[in-house]
């Protein structure tokens, strides 16, 4: 991050706003993001290992992004991306940061990931 606000900075850029996956969101995706960006530990750092970084470096959080990604699949595609058979409704699938939600009578799995975006400091 260092070199690439050096970088920013060097060619005149005045903000480095960038986009931002909470590593350890995939531990609570049924939690909304602007809970989970909110959770600190006892020193006041964010709970998240990859914010925290972020923080340290002086990043502040700008804005959260809830539609980061979309990625919609049939539910046989899906199945053999999550090795599970999913059922109507929110289903947790491994590595997800939320649910993917299933309509099986449609027979498709949409999953929306939101992320966040972090401005650091030039």
């Amino acid at each position: 991050m260092r070199a690439l606000r050096e970088r920013t900075r060097a060619r005149g850029f005045r903000r480095l706003v960038v986009p931002v996956r909470p590593t350890g969101k995939q531990e609570y995706p049924l939690v909304p993001m602007a809970d989970y960006v909110a959770r600190r530990r006892p020193d006041g750092l964010p709970e998240d290992p990859w914010l925290r970084t972020h923080e340290r470096l002086g990043a502040r959080l700008v804005r959260i992004a809830p539609l980061a990604m979309t990625i919609t699949g049939t539910l046989d595609r899906r199945r053999e991306w999550t090795g599970r058979s999913l059922v109507d409704g929110e289903n947790v699938v491994p590595g997800g940061i939320a649910p993917v939600l299933v309509s099986r009578p449609q027979g498709v799995g949409v999953y929306v990931e939101p992320n966040v975006w972090l401005e650091h400091p030039l």
